[in-house]
């Protein structure tokens, strides 16, 4: 699939922006964040938010318009506001402005996430309005269907997820009931969880499943509860979306004084795509490495992990170091994304490196395998040997040993 690119300049004051005012991207249109200024004169109209809205929204159209499409054909919106007590307002001026201009949208709105901002380029600028679009809604591929959002049987002014050929554009799902429309819990790994099953819920009724998430955008308004929301996102990819706990989504965090609904405390957004196995739309994922660390990790984790690393687990399924909870946790640190490197090279049972001494239990190699070298994913490569060196002597654990090669 090749897809043509033309960039379209951007000018305040007539001096021209370090940015684009609108790229297209085959049948895609990004614009940049439009506010309340003038494009004549660089100032903001009014210090009025419905009227900076309504501003905003007539230089998206003017982009729009430049690159051949209109304000129909907007698939997703992203909200900044200076105020969150202005969203009911900015909202307000949306529907006014669609009516206006865009009636579609009141039946088939974008997608949208709004976020708090604490500082703008321009001190006076209270909203800004970033925008996706289609060129055209029916160019085969790339086919627009919107899924409408109810909240608690009422339908809301955004669209739950919008389909634009084999993309999935997602609305920001918070921690209320989608049924209630009240907030589950003040606890913010519940939230997080609710806001999951939103997510996981619009994709299901796209055709799709969260394993398919290539994008998330996370809004959390207490920095503190960031390590909870990380922890129960991983938990929740465990039990729900698998292949996400080894080729993660692309990820942004945003700390925000307040979300649209004051009580909630995380937001999540997500992008997605149908499948990816459709020509022209393979996904490869690139990790991210915090100070570029490759891990090894070794040790005595005093546990067998499979029945295979321990001469007879029958015996001792129920004794500590075979115990189903221990096992478990084993399981859950491999699906982390580690390897045992002895056995990726030796499938060989009776291979181990602790045994009884009180029963002499070396002498007939009734031994268990508790000590252990693991390698993230992307060290693998370098490993070229794992090995148990059983012939030395001189405690009840022998030593296991690893080599790597140097780039």
């Amino acid at each position: 699939m090749v897809l043509e690119i033309k960039k379209y300049p951007m000018y305040s004051a007539g001096v021209k922006q370090p940015y684009s005012r609108s790229v297209v991207v085959g049948n895609m249109v990004f614009c940049a964040g439009m506010d309340g200024r003038s494009p004549e004169t660089g100032r903001v109209i009014s210090n009025i938010v419905a009227e900076q809205t309504a501003a905003a929204m007539d230089k998206v159209s003017d982009a729009l318009k430049e690159a051949g499409t209109s304000l129909d054909n907007i698939v997703r919106t992203v909200i900044l506001l200076k105020n969150m007590e202005d969203y009911e307002h900015v909202q307000e001026a949306l529907r006014k402005y669609y009516q206006k201009h865009a009636p579609l949208l009141l039946d088939e709105p974008p997608a949208s996430k709004v976020i708090q901002y604490h500082y703008h380029v321009q001190p006076d600028s209270l909203v800004e309005i970033e925008v996706i679009a289609v060129l055209s809604r029916d160019e085969p591929g790339w086919e627009v269907k919107k899924y409408p959002m109810y909240c608690a049987g009422v339908k809301q002014p955004y669209s739950k997820s919008v389909v634009v050929g084999n993309l999935i554009y997602l609305s920001g799902m918070d921690g209320r009931s989608l049924e209630t429309g009240r907030v589950i819990s003040n606890n913010v790994a519940d939230q997080v969880e609710t806001a999951l099953d939103n997510i996981k819920v619009a994709l299901r009724e796209t055709g799709t499943t969260m394993d398919n998430i290539v994008d998330t955008v996370m809004l959390l308004t207490n920095l503190d509860n960031y390590a909870c929301m990380r922890e129960t996102e991983a938990e929740y990819l465990q039990s729900h979306a698998r292949r996400l706990v080894n080729e993660p989504p692309a990820s942004t965090f945003i700390k925000t004084a307040s979300l649209a609904k004051p009580e909630c405390l995380v937001e999540i957004q997500a992008t997605a795509v149908v499948s990816q196995d459709q020509p022209g739309w393979k996904v490869i994922k690139y990790p991210e490495w915090c100070a570029g660390k490759r891990l090894v990790i070794c040790g005595d984790l005093n546990t067998a992990h499979k029945e295979i690393d321990l001469a007879r687990p029958k015996e001792n399924s129920k004794v500590s170091g075979f115990l189903p909870e221990e096992r478990a946790l084993m399981d859950r640190f491999v699906s982390h994304g580690y390897v045992d490197t002895f056995r990726h090279f030796n499938k060989e049972p009776d291979q181990y490196t602790w045994w009884d001494m009180k029963s002499g239990a070396r002498e007939r190699n009734v031994g268990w395998r508790l000590d252990y070298f693991f390698v993230s994913e992307d060290l693998l490569p370098s490993v070229t040997q794992a090995f148990i060196m059983s012939e030395i002597m001189g405690s009840d654990h022998c030593p296991v040993g690893l080599i790597l090669k140097t780039p």
